[in-house]
């Protein structure tokens, strides 16, 4: 498994992700490399605060693409509980209420706008790691999934085994899948239950 390579003595995709992660951490925010290890947790690494700033600026000194920040519960839930306090306002204030009364689409058509614009103010509030994304090693294994043509071919080539687990980790990534349940012999889009 991809892990096994943690403390691998030679080149590996996952040591040089490793590396690659861990010097960016302490050239671009000043982290002692000492406490960066596979098990750190991204949440003191990257303070809610700055995650956003710190994420981008990972992901452009790397030049390696990232996936993006989520949304956590309660935004998701705030942004709803907003759009219906909008739209309730409206209307009250009889605003929307002779079009809503024309048509039934009119009122979604108003739900669906006010959501993208309540979407678009909060957007910058999401800061949630992606699923299966807590730890330092768990940044490097999805880094190294996301980008392994790019890192595979600085090193000079890889094993099979190592794209397998590569592709495996991306597959449960991008799915929200448990990484533990996939294997080689996993069928798409059947055993995901994605359609």
């Amino acid at each position: 498994m991809i892990e096994a390579h943690w403390h691998n003595g030679g080149f590996s995709e996952v040591n040089h992700g490793l590396v690659l992660l861990r010097r960016a951490f302490v050239e671009l925010f000043d982290a002692r490399r000492a406490e960066i290890s596979p098990a750190t947790s991204l949440y003191e690494l990257m303070p809610w605060k700055t995650r956003n700033k710190q994420w981008r600026d990972i992901q452009d000194y790397l030049n390696y693409a990232l996936p993006q920040l989520g949304w956590p519960l309660w935004l998701l839930g705030l942004a709803l509980l907003l759009t219906g306090s909008i739209l309730y306002v409206l209307f009250n204030f009889k605003v929307l209420w002779a079009m809503a009364a024309a048509s039934v689409l009119v009122g979604i058509v108003g739900f669906i706008s006010v959501l993208v614009l309540v979407c678009v103010v909060l957007n910058p509030l999401a800061r949630e790691f992606p699923r299966g994304c807590a730890t330092f090693g768990d940044l490097t294994k999805l880094v190294l999934a996301r980008n392994y043509g790019n890192i595979a071919a600085k090193g000079g080539g890889s094993s099979e085994n190592e794209l397998m687990q590569a592709l495996l980790q991306l597959v449960a990534a991008e799915t929200a899948g448990d990484f533990q349940k996939l294997s080689s012999n996993t069928r798409f889009p059947e055993d995901l239950g994605i359609y």
